[in-house]
Order: structure tokens, then C-alpha cells, then sequence
């Protein structure tokens, strides 16, 4: 349990991390790029940061990070 918590906070961090870097992107291809085992943990990371107003839904679904989502990233890093 403690393991996939830990798992699913780095999975979090590397969605912040791509999009401050890469800017925003399609919903659809942060699965692929996050998803490659198809194990869906990317829907459960990207509802949780959604939440929490890390990340927007922008224009055509695209995903972007938001300015809470960049201090977050700071904190951690």
C-alpha cells in the first residue's frame, strides 16, 4: 500500500515535471507517454492533480500545469 502511494507521488511529480518543461499536451498522449504498462495509474494521478488545481484542462483537452502545480514542483524538487 505504501509502495503504490510512493509510486503514484513520483508518477505525480514526472506529470509536473514533463508538462513545466514541454508545455501543455493533448490528455490522450499523457497516457501514452505515462501509461506504458496500461495500468490506468495515469487517470487516478491526473484526476488527483486536477483536484488539487496543479493542472488544467485548456482549449481541445489540452493538459497544462497551473501555477499551484509550479510551486508544488519547487517544494518538491
Amino acid at each position: 500500500m505504501e509502495s503504490d502511494i510512493k509510486k503514484q507521488r513520483e508518477l505525480q511529480h514526472q506529470v509536473l515535471r514533463y508538462l513545466s518543461e514541454e508545455g501543455p499536451i493533448h490528455y490522450n498522449n499523457l497516457y501514452l507517454q505515462f501509461d506504458t504498462d496500461q495500468t490506468g495509474a495515469i487517470g487516478a494521478v491526473l484526476q488527483d492533480l486536477m483536484e488539487w488545481k496543479c493542472v488544467d484542462l485548456v482549449y481541445y483537452d489540452q493538459v497544462s500545469i497551473t501555477p499551484i502545480g509550479i510551486q508544488l514542483l519547487e517544494r518538491v524538487d
